[in-house]
């Protein structure tokens, strides 16, 4: 079977429970190293999940309580995952997460420390058949999300100001000013609304209304606002890539 593995991190409500004779909600050991945090209380779930290339298989591998991971540790549980599926049968192309920055680091330790660039690929050898590599990938909806929340973030004269390489600013204020314009009008040409304007730690995380903001129609319109053509650009760049 020809496959990949994705991982990924949600937060859960920290408690402890008793369950069938056994206390539940504390943190997996094998998801720390130092011994006088394996009584810490979860606050994370960290799942692996195996697909082939079909979808014919689908199912999630293996699950651990976390609360503070290292990149280290972490590439310790991605080789016990890879190798038991290829154990099983399940050949590991691709091994893909989101953009964290722990998941970076540990794309560096299982890559042997190659750099991330733009312009390689992201291999990291696969121990149990050489010949087969296994692709690093960033997922792309995670990067979508990075890529408007950057957006979002960018002020003007903020320390967090983007600026493309013309010096052209690349501002949030030209996405909301374009809204509450357009909210005064009977046509809306970007059809934005206020929850793709004013976000909150809950939108951030919905891909849907990133795709919205940075589309090309929104893209076009921002381009023919005076002064917020370094926000179009970057709009309609990442518009290529967003169905």
């Amino acid at each position: 079977m020809t496959g990949f593995i994705c991982l990924d991190e949600m937060k859960i409500k920290e408690n402890l429970v008793l369950r069938e004779g056994k206390l539940v909600g504390l943190v997996d050991p094998m998801s720390v190293t130092e011994e006088n945090k394996r009584n810490e209380l979860a606050s994370n779930i960290l799942v692996f999940y195996g697909r082939t290339v079909t979808r014919k298989v689908s199912v999630p591998i293996a699950w651990y309580a976390t609360r503070s991971m290292t990149a280290g540790r972490l590439a310790s549980l991605v080789w016990k995952n890879i190798i038991a599926c290829e154990k099983a049968g399940l050949q590991v192309h691709a091994l893909i997460c989101d953009g964290h920055p722990t998941n970076r680091k540990m794309f560096r330790i299982i890559s042997q420390g190659h750099k991330i660039t733009m312009r390689s690929n992201l291999m990291a050898h696969n121990p149990l058949a050489v010949h087969r590599p296994i692709a690093l990938l960033s997922d792309p909806p995670h990067l979508l999300k990075t890529a408007r929340n950057s957006l979002y973030n960018s002020r003007k004269n903020g320390s967090k100001e983007m600026i493309d390489v013309q010096g052209r600013p690349i501002v949030w204020t030209d996405i909301s000013d374009l809204y509450k314009r357009e909210s005064h009008s009977m046509l809306s040409e970007s059809l934005l609304k206020k929850v793709h304007v004013e976000l909150t730690p809950y939108s951030k995380m919905n891909v849907g209304l990133a795709r919205a903001v940075l589309n090309e129609r929104v893209g076009k319109v921002l381009s023919k606002v005076p002064r917020a053509e370094g926000t179009a650009d970057y709009i309609l760049n990442f518009a290529k890539y967003v169905l």
